[in-house]
């Protein structure tokens, strides 16, 4: 399925454009069907880009949700607790 999607969005890209990749760092333990995806792989899926920037973003959400006010003091302090990153995939 990644590889499906993969494929159509780089493929509907038009030339110098770029497009975001949200996703999981990690497999959810308590969730057999959340899988993460490596920085790695997304660079697989896209072997025809021209550059993935890549950013890690999201505060682990059973964390986020016990400190909502503390949420980006403890995102910026801890960048170690963040489990999902964004890829900027930029197409030549």
């Amino acid at each position: 399925m990644k590889e499906k999607l993969a494929r159509k969005s780089y493929s509907m890209l038009i030339d110098g454009g770029c497009f975001i990749w949200y996703d999981f760092k990690y497999d959810n333990p308590f969730n057999a069907d959340v899988k993460g995806i490596s920085k790695s792989e997304v660079r697989r899926l896209f072997t025809d880009a021209v550059r993935i920037d890549f950013t890690n973003v999201t505060l682990a959400p059973p964390i986020s949700r016990k400190i909502p006010k503390l949420y980006a003091l403890v995102n910026f302090l801890f960048p170690f607790l963040r489990t999902h990153f964004v890829a900027v995939v930029h197409k030549d």
